[in-house]
């Protein structure tokens, strides 16, 4: 692919774009996963890599409470009863922690 600057100007062709061909670094989050919302599936990863709620909330700019309505979500709807079930059950849907 082809980036041109000219000018003060930042040229984007189309593909990028349309994240057709996104270049190694700009590609859509992959999607979320056993039914859960994209908000949800973000708040997972990082409840896999050993975030807290308070660390989380921080790093999505997001109210610590918010963060725990997701993780209550989640445990509903996979059918958890704790924190460590939870993290089980996004294990066993594939889901990978964020580096």
């Amino acid at each position: 692919m082809d980036f041109g600057i000219g000018h003060g100007e930042i040229w984007i062709p189309p593909p990028v774009l349309l994240h057709e061909s996104a270049p190694t670094g700009f590609a859509s989050p992959p999607p979320p996963r056993g039914g859960l919302t994209r908000s949800e599936f973000t708040v997972a990863r990082r409840v896999l890599a050993g975030y807290t709620a308070r660390e989380i909330g921080a790093l999505l700019s997001r109210s610590p409470r918010t963060v725990e309505s997701h993780i209550e979500g989640m445990k509903s709807r996979l059918g958890c009863g704790s924190r460590a079930e939870l993290i089980a059950a996004l294990i066993a849907l594939g889901v990978e922690a964020l580096r």
